[in-house]
């Protein structure tokens, strides 16, 4: 029977993290770069402190690194920046043709992740924001609890089974028969999302 497996992206089909890997990608290396660096960085520091949010600190990368380039230059540099990802073990051993739904649900921007699956995997992804053809912030985070209101706007209110290396993906966790948590090359099977917070430690 055909089933609906859905997957985190960053450090669940990836080896780390790639947001800021395609900010520092995509940024004109100017005399303003090392400035805009340590603005990001500073801005990284609050939103672990909560002090502002992760919509906030995506706007404010791209206004730093990305703001004013046409959809072209996006799509350039996203071609590019999709083959330098180190994709993990999970990902290798992946069929995307072997019948199942794979749904691929992450933060980070549909510009680059959709480069690295087949046409026909769904990819549900944050999503940048363009007018007059040249991108101006963020047109959608999906993030945190905003993943099950993205996922469920395409028609999908259960997953098989739900792959993911964080404790923040709860919320498609509790969306799905069984969860795989994913660190490194390594993954444990969860029955059920108490056995999946259990993985966590919480």
């Amino acid at each position: 029977m055909k089933k609906c497996l859905g997957f985190d992206f960053d450090k669940t089909l990836t080896y780390r993290d790639t947001l800021f890997g395609f900010f520092r990608h995509c940024a004109r290396k100017n005399l303003f770069y090392p400035v805009k660096l340590l603005l990001y960085f500073t801005a990284m520091v609050a939103a672990k402190l909560k002090l502002i949010s992760n919509t906030r600190l995506k706007e404010i990368g791209v206004r730093l690194f990305l703001a004013g380039k046409s959809r072209e230059e996006i799509k350039t540099c996203a071609e590019s920046y999709a083959k330098t990802i180190p994709l993990n073990k999970l990902y290798r051993s992946l069929d995307f043709a072997d019948g199942n739904r794979y749904v691929i649900v992450s933060a980070s921007f549909e510009e680059y992740v959709r480069m690295l699956f087949p046409v026909h995997v769904q990819v549900i992804a944050s999503k940048l924001a363009y007018e007059d053809g040249k991108v101006t912030g963020v047109a959608r985070n999906c993030y945190a609890q905003e993943k099950a209101t993205f996922v469920r706007s395409e028609g999908i209110e259960t997953f098989d089974c739900f792959y993911t290396d964080s404790i923040s993906d709860l919320v498609l966790v509790k969306m799905s028969r069984e969860s795989v948590v994913v660190q490194g090359d390594t993954s444990v099977a969860c029955s059920n999302s108490k056995a999946f917070v259990e993985c966590f430690g919480k």
